[in-house]
């Protein structure tokens, strides 16, 4: 099946450490140690799709926080599925360039918002969805409310409101990352008898429909209060 890998703007993962591999069009990539658990030596990490490489690769390789990053696509035999990412244990063919898709900053903010809706920070989050309130104080009031669950999304919109790019780019992966942890924890507990292929595939699901949901709510297609349904 297809895979998308991320890699930094020369075609590397993990450039400089253990486990550097450069990702050529045609070529075929190894695991390069032993071991069939996720984020181990003996496996190679892939998504699903680009909007999910670009989305989640933040927390994970990190790569899309700099200019260049670049996203090919590979056939694999998938061997492992969390629900985030993919890998497999066996080679991988790298087929062939893609672009990341367009998914703008204020959109990452919105989908962090709407993936994993916080119940302390609702009144924030409809202010800066609907555009009323997306001021510095908003966002750290917003960040103190919601320490655990939801404070990365407020810090989000607090770095993007001072103009601090950089900055903003980590915050969105810390919101990211704290969105999909949070949903892992309310998804497997609630839905634990059902087994991992169903919480793999509510997971992908809702989190690309959050993205959807997202953006058409800062294009004013939906009302803000509708961000948590």
């Amino acid at each position: 099946m297809t895979g998308y890998k991320v890699a930094d703007a020369d075609g590397y993962t993990r450039r400089g450490i253990d486990g550097e591999t450069r990702w050529t069009v045609g070529d075929t990539v190894r695991p390069q140690g032993v071991g069939i658990e996720p984020c181990g030596p003996g496996v190679v990490h892939l998504y699903a799709s680009p909007t999910e490489a670009l989305l989640y690769d933040p927390v994970h390789g990190g790569y899309t926080k700099h200019a260049g990053a670049r996203c090919f696509s590979v056939h694999a035999v998938m061997t492992g599925d969390d629900g985030l990412k993919q890998w497999t244990t066996r080679d991988v063919r790298v087929i062939e360039e893609v672009p990341f898709p367009s998914i703008a900053l204020d959109e990452r903010i919105a989908w962090a918002i709407c993936v994993d809706p916080d119940p302390s920070i609702r009144d924030w989050a409809i202010a800066w969805l609907d555009g009323t309130d997306r001021s510095t104080d908003a966002a750290i009031s917003a960040a103190d409310a919601a320490y655990w669950d939801g404070c990365f999304a407020p810090n989000a919109a607090y770095w993007t409101s001072i103009g601090a790019e950089y900055k903003a780019a980590t915050a969105v992966a810390n919101s990211a990352y704290w969105a999909q942890a949070h949903a892992v924890y309310l998804e497997t507990k609630a839905t634990a008898a059902l087994g991992d292929g169903y919480w793999q595939t509510a997971f992908r699901a809702r989190s690309l429909a959050a993205l959807a949901r997202g953006r058409a709510i800062l294009a004013g297609l939906l009302p803000a209060e509708e961000y948590d349904t």
